[in-house]
C-alpha cells in the first residue's frame, strides 16, 4: 500500500469518528436531525475534504519521486516535471539558481519545486487538482476510468 493510500485510510478514521458521535447523538433512523448536529455535519466534511487534499498531495509527491528516483539523468524525466522546473530556474530572481541543479543537484530541485506546488493547493476542487496532475505529471484528464 502507498504512503498516499495509508494516510488517506488514517485520515478517514477521524472522519468514521465524527460519524460515530452523530450517530450516537442523533441515532440511526431516517428522518430528519435535530439543527444541534449540524456542526457534526460540517466538521465530517471538512476533516473528508483534508484528507482528500492530503491524499492528492501525497500522490503527486511520491509519483515525482518515483519518476526522479528511476530518472539517471534530467532528460529521463517526465516532460512536465522538467518544464516546471526549467521554468522556475528562468522565472528566479536569483541569477545563481541554474547552479542549483548541478550535478544531482537537479534532483532535489525538482522535488523542491513539486513540493512547493503541491502547498500551493488549498482546496480539493476538480478544476485545482487536474491542474496539478496535468502540470506536474503530465496527466491528461483525472476524471477519465
Amino acid at each position: 500500500m502507498s504512503r498516499a493510500k495509508a494516510s488517506f485510510k488514517a485520515a478517514l478514521g477521524d472522519v468514521t469518528n465524527v460519524l460515530g458521535f452523530h450517530e450516537g447523538i442523533g441515532g440511526k433512523g431516517r428522518g430528519r436531525r435535530p439543527d444541534s448536529l449540524s456542526s457534526l455535519n460540517k466538521s465530517g466534511i471538512v476533516l473528508l475534504c483534508a484528507a482528500w487534499e492530503s491524499y492528492v498531495e501525497a500522490v503527486i509527491v511520491d509519483c515525482a519521486e518515483n519518476n526522479v528516483a528511476k530518472a539517471t539523468k534530467p532528460s529521463d524525466l517526465r516532460k512536465s516535471l522538467a518544464r516546471h522546473v526549467h521554468k522556475a530556474i528562468r522565472l528566479s530572481d536569483d541569477e545563481r539558481s541554474w547552479q542549483s541543479v548541478a550535478g544531482e543537484g537537479w534532483r532535489s530541485v525538482v522535488l523542491a519545486e513539486v513540493k512547493k506546488k503541491v502547498a500551493e493547493l488549498n482546496t480539493p476542487k476538480t478544476a485545482q487538482i487536474s491542474r496539478l496532475f496535468r502540470d506536474l505529471l503530465d496527466v491528461k484528464s483525472i476524471e477519465d476510468d
